[in-house]
C-alpha cells in the first residue's frame, strides 16, 4: 500500500495499557507506511524508544487537546488520518480491507476485553467509532475552509434563522460571494477540527457530527470478525461494565501484545 498514514492518538496515565498499544502500532507498521503523533500531558511515556512523535497540550477538554494534536499532525506530510486511543488494538486485515479512496472510512463494532480478569464484550454502534476511523486529508483541510459570521443587529426579516447576533458558519466561497451584500458581519477565518472543544466525553459522535454536517461520506467497513480492541483498565472513561458481554477471538495480536495483556492479569 503507497499510501501514507498519520495515526493519531493521545495518552492519558495508564503506562503500560499505552505500552501495548504501542507495541500493536509496531505490527502494523511492519506492512504499513505509518507514523505516530501521540498528544500527551505532561508525561510522553515511552513515544520516543517506540519512534512515536510525542506533542504536550493539556488534558482538559479532551476534544480541545484532540484538535490541538490534529493541528500539529496537520504539520506533517501524509495522505490518511487514522484515529485510535492509547488503549485500541487495530488487525493488520482492518487496515487491508480498507478501500483507501473514501473521504472517510471505519467500523461500527469492536471488541472490549477487560484487562484484570481477561473477560470479554462487544460494542457495536449505528455510525463509525473513532476507534480505526480513516479520514481522507483533503477532507480535513475542506472542513477547516469556513467562516464564523453572524447577522448585523439591524437585521430584520419574516425568516426565523435570520436572528440579529445569530452566528452561522458558511463555507469561505460562499462568504467571498455574498460579503458586503447582505446583512452578515465578522469574518473569522477557522482551522480545522474533528471533536467539540469543550467535550471530554462522547468524541466519537461529535466527529461524526462534525463530518455528518461538512457533507463528508462515510463508509463503514463490515466484517464478521473482531478487528479492533480496547483494553479496559481500572482508569477509562466508560468502564467495562457497561457492556455487553460476549466471547471472541483475537488471533491476530503479535506475541509481545499477548504477553502484554497475560501480564495485566497475573499481576490482579
Amino acid at each position: 500500500m503507497s499510501i501514507k498514514v498519520l495515526c493519531l492518538t493521545a495518552l492519558w496515565e495508564r503506562p503500560r495499557v499505552a505500552e501495548t498499544c504501542f507495541k500493536g502500532l509496531n505490527r502494523l507498521r511492519e506492512e504499513f507506511d505509518i507514523t505516530v503523533l501521540a498528544v500527551h500531558s505532561g508525561d510522553e511515556m515511552n513515544c520516543r524508544k517506540y519512534d512515536i512523535i510525542p506533542f504536550e497540550y493539556k488534558n482538559q477538554p479532551l476534544g480541545e487537546k484532540w484538535n490541538a494534536g490534529l493541528r500539529e499532525a496537520l504539520k506533517l506530510k501524509w495522505d490518511y488520518l487514522l484515529t485510535i486511543g492509547s488503549d485500541d488494538l487495530l488487525s493488520n486485515e482492518l487496515l487491508r480491507g480498507y478501500s483507501w479512496s473514501a473521504e472517510a472510512e471505519g467500523i461500527n463494532r469492536c471488541g472490549i476485553v477487560d484487562l484484570a480478569t481477561g473477560r470479554k464484550a462487544i460494542f457495536e454502534n449505528s455510525y463509525a467509532i473513532g476507534c480505526g476511523r480513516t479520514i481522507r486529508r483533503d477532507v480535513i483541510e475542506r472542513m477547516g475552509d469556513m467562516v464564523t459570521v453572524k447577522y448585523r443587529e439591524s437585521a430584520a426579516g419574516p425568516n426565523v434563522t435570520r436572528i440579529p447576533g445569530k452566528e452561522i458558519t458558511i463555507s469561505r466561497h460562499f462568504w467571498n460571494r455574498v460579503k458586503g451584500a447582505t446583512d452578515l458581519v465578522r469574518e473569522e477565518k477557522k482551522v480545522p477540527e474533528l471533536w467539540r472543544n469543550d467535550i471530554n466525553h462522547g468524541l466519537d459522535f461529535s466527529s461524526d457530527t462534525l463530518l455528518n454536517a461538512n457533507g463528508v461520506i462515510q463508509k463503514i467497513y463490515l466484517s464478521d470478525k473482531i478487528l479492533a480492541v480496547d483494553l479496559k483498565s481500572d482508569v477509562n472513561i466508560w468502564p467495562f461494565e457497561t457492556y455487553e458481554k460476549k466471547d471472541f477471538d483475537i488471533d491476530w495480536l503479535s506475541e509481545g501484545e499477548k504477553d502484554a495483556i497475560r501480564r495485566f492479569r497475573s499481576a490482579n
